[in-house]
């Protein structure tokens, strides 16, 4: 780079030197002046060191690059606008799923509903049991009234099995014997 000078573009690879400052970005429609061949060729060249005089060979500066160029302008309206989509799509997909509830869907027989109500079992806790103890009532009965009673009392001995580990958790008891009977409950379920 000649002395003085403030902006310059390395011919070998184009890159841009000097004309903007870091966090500094430039407006959209500003165009730097390129300088002709005959200007750089002109200017004259600095006196090399330990030499009269030196020959120097003037190389053309690399074309401007065109394109677009990412401005603060241009960078702040694309992050408003993917915010704006995310959440758009958020609130959309929030209130698609608002309705969803926790009964089981009107197509599924009682055998099914049972075996969907049985992944309550994953959590053993005081109170998931407790609820899953009033569930399985209502799973014999509806059972029941398909007409398997070998499942419906299948399914009220699991609901002992269910209460009494329950209150063995609620009494900070043994768990070897209740979690025995709610295993040999379990395995005579058809799920």
């Amino acid at each position: 780079m000649r002395p003085g000078t403030t902006e310059w573009t390395c011919p070998d690879c184009g890159t841009e030197h000097g004309g903007t400052t870091m966090g500094l970005l430039e407006p959209d429609d500003v165009e730097r002046p390129v300088p002709s061949v005959q200007a750089v060729a002109q200017e004259p060249a600095p006196p090399a060191e330990g030499a009269a005089s030196a020959v120097t060979t003037a190389r053309p500066a690399a074309p401007p690059r065109r394109g677009a160029r990412w401005t603060r302008g241009r960078l702040a309206a694309i992050a408003a606008i993917g915010i704006a989509v995310v959440l758009v799509v958020a609130f959309a997909l929030s209130s698609l799923g608002g309705g969803a509830t926790a009964s089981p869907s009107p197509s599924l027989d009682a055998t099914q509903a049972l075996c969907l109500h049985l992944r309550d079992l994953q959590t053993p806790r005081e109170d998931s049991l407790g609820r899953l103890a009033d569930t399985l009532q209502g799973d014999a009965a509806a059972i029941q009234a398909q007409g398997d009673a070998t499942l419906a009392s299948k399914v009220l001995t699991l609901r002992t099995a269910v209460l009494a580990y329950r209150a063995a958790l609620v009494n900070q008891g043994d768990l070897t014997a209740v979690s025995v009977k709610m295993g040999k409950a379990l395995r005579a379920m058809p799920c």
